[in-house]
């Protein structure tokens, strides 16, 4: 008979992603993810089987939450123009420091290039939140908010890339809240697309 788990891997990889940014992906072991626990190395070995298994998992959990944490930013917004605003503020509440953002990363890209099965998985994370940020510009061309010219397929893309490429800016060096830099780059590559309230069919 298996020993039931004492820790649910909801606890398990929230402590696996509070220890990427304190110590970084070269300072993570199964062993102080396992303190932070209360429970002991070995039994995370059981059940992820090395830390680039924890990894691997705590990876394919964030692409099972990926819907429902994008919807909620649909439902916390008064119109698509401000969800896709909004989704500058989600990249974690770790986001607020630099440090811990490039450690994030740091692992993201080590791992990705250690394990060539995490591929797929992250090009279904992005594909899926490229489809989401395709969704809220037809929604708002469908609304009058963008002009009827806008080529969506390809803003989807390029507003997609100016956001990781805002966050990775910000960690560098850019001032102010990692959510306030990204905000003012979405918008930067929405305003030449937008149409202007009195240009808007009533």
């Amino acid at each position: 008979m298996s020993r039931p788990r004492l820790v649910s891997d909801h606890d398990v990889f929230t402590a696996f992603d509070a220890a990427i940014a304190e110590h970084g992906p070269n300072g993570v072991t199964l062993g102080l993810v396992a303190q932070r626990l209360g429970v002991t190395a070995p039994a995370l070995i059981r059940r992820f089987g090395s830390k680039q298994g924890l990894f691997a998992a705590f990876m394919q959990q964030q692409l099972a939450a990926q819907p429902d944490m994008l919807r909620a930013l649909v439902d916390a917004q008064a119109d698509p123009m401000q969800a896709l605003l909004a989704l500058s503020g989600h990249s974690r509440p770790y986001s607020v420091k630099r440090t811990a953002y490039l450690r994030h990363l740091a692992s993201f890209f080590l791992q990705l290039a250690d394990d060539p099965t995490l591929v797929p998985v992250i090009a279904k994370w992005f594909e899926g939140e490229r489809r989401w940020i395709t969704e809220r510009l037809t929604e708002a061309l469908a609304a009058s908010a963008l002009r009827p010219e806008t080529p969506v397929a390809d803003l989807a893309r390029t507003l997609q890339a100016a956001l990781h490429g805002a966050r990775l800016q910000w960690a560098t060096g850019g001032k102010g809240t990692e959510s306030t830099w990204s905000r003012r780059e979405m918008d930067a590559v929405l305003a030449p697309w937008r149409k202007h309230a009195s240009q808007r069919t009533p």
